[in-house]
């Protein structure tokens, strides 16, 4: 800017020589540097023109990107609100539920309960009639208990033997037996046997052996539970001997 004043004033130098000494040549120096200042001038409006039209593109743009973003901003915070109700609904379902499932657990608790204690109450009272008989029996929700369970872990091996010499305790021998037989497991030598235990020594009940060093001692837990949720009554030990033939052994004594 400074330039083009500088112009302009060696014009009017130029111009003021002229009509004071009136040399032609001067006159048209003059002019034409007057020309070029005002090019100059208007050349600069012009520059500024368009510098202000690029400055307010530019503005507009922003506010248009400005308008975008709280729009954006706007779909989102109504998204995030959606997600809360949503939050909130899952929520209060997942409470319900928890509700449900507590009341769930408590019913089949106490069914639970009630189902051991029938099942004691009938066991006792099998045991009380066999005893009075002189016969002991397993009734079928006994063996569907054991075989439910005990099926689990099907071809494990077991031995169940019985003490020779009374037939109610051959029978019931073989009746625990056929149960490990559905359950999938499998007997020594295939079948229920007897043999005459010497030394004094009486099998009462039906007493049970497991060989801790054995592969399959790891089921014994199986075979416990088995008979403790069917509520029959056992004699439980363990043992190191290398001469049996199975990892438990069963021997069914004489009534108690």
């Amino acid at each position: 800017m400074i330039i083009i004043f500088i112009i302009v004033a060696v014009a009017l130098i130029f111009f003021l020589d002229f009509i004071i000494k009136s040399k032609r040549g001067k006159f048209w120096i003059g002019l034409l540097l007057s020309v070029i200042a005002i090019a100059g001038i208007i050349y600069k409006n012009n520059q500024e023109i368009n510098n202000r039209a690029t400055l307010n593109g530019q503005i507009n743009t922003l506010k248009t990107a400005n308008i975008s973003l709280d729009s954006k901003i706007d779909l989102y915070s109504d998204l995030f609100k959606s997600m809360d109700n949503e939050l909130y609904s899952i929520r209060h379902s997942y409470d319900s539920l928890s509700k449900v499932y507590n009341l769930l657990v408590k019913e089949t608790s106490d069914i639970g309960s009630k189902t051991i204690s029938k099942l004691n109450h009938t066991n006792l009272r099998i045991d009380q009639i066999g005893r009075s008989k002189g016969v002991r029996q397993i009734s079928d929700l006994q063996k569907k208990i054991m075989i439910s369970i005990l099926s689990q872990f099907p071809n494990t091996h077991i031995s169940v033997d019985f003490v020779l010499g009374d037939n109610e305790t051959a029978n019931f021998a073989r009746e625990i037996g056929n149960i490990f037989l559905e359950s999938g497991w499998k007997l020594k030598d295939n079948a229920v046997t007897g043999h005459l235990y010497i030394g004094g020594h009486i099998y009462k009940g039906i007493n049970i052996t497991a060989i801790i060093n054995d592969p399959e001692y790891e089921k014994v837990s199986v075979l416990k539970q088995a008979f403790s949720t069917a509520c029959i009554k056992i004699r439980y030990k363990e043992n190191k001997d290398q001469n049996y033939k199975a990892p438990f052994q069963i021997i069914v004594g004489v009534i108690e």
